[in-house]
């Protein structure tokens, strides 16, 4: 069973695109944290790819996650993890791992700001 969960904090803002199929993709990376050790020290915080793709509309998780997550805001990922390979302009091999969400939970509160914005 391919299943990932994870929870943690946006290290950048979301970026959004469009496939030639005219499905919407977003794009953003993550950090989680395993806590701390018996020292109490930080551990290492492990950094993670997250795409989400459009459906159920016209953008759907796609366009639900670039209109309101933002660097630092807090999220559960559900999704499966999947490895990509591909040949770079300069002719070397490339391959990167991403978990390929299903459903992004929103785990910030609002930002009461944002509606006052939006008004």
């Amino acid at each position: 069973m391919n299943m990932t969960i994870l929870i943690g904090n946006l290290t950048r803002d979301p970026e959004m695109a469009y496939l030639q199929t005219g499905t919407a993709v977003t794009k953003f990376s993550m950090a989680t944290s395993a806590g701390k050790d018996k020292e109490g020290k930080n551990r290492p915080a492990d950094f993670h790819n997250i795409v989400a793709y459009g459906s159920n509309g016209k953008d759907g998780l796609a366009g639900l996650c670039a209109q309101y997550l933002k660097k630092g805001s807090k999220v559960c990922v559900r999704g499966r993890h999947q490895t990509r390979e591909w040949d770079a302009q300069d002719g070397s091999k490339r391959r990167t791992c991403e978990v390929i969400a299903d459903n992004v939970e929103f785990l910030s509160p609002k930002d009461s700001s944002q509606d006052a914005e939006d008004s």
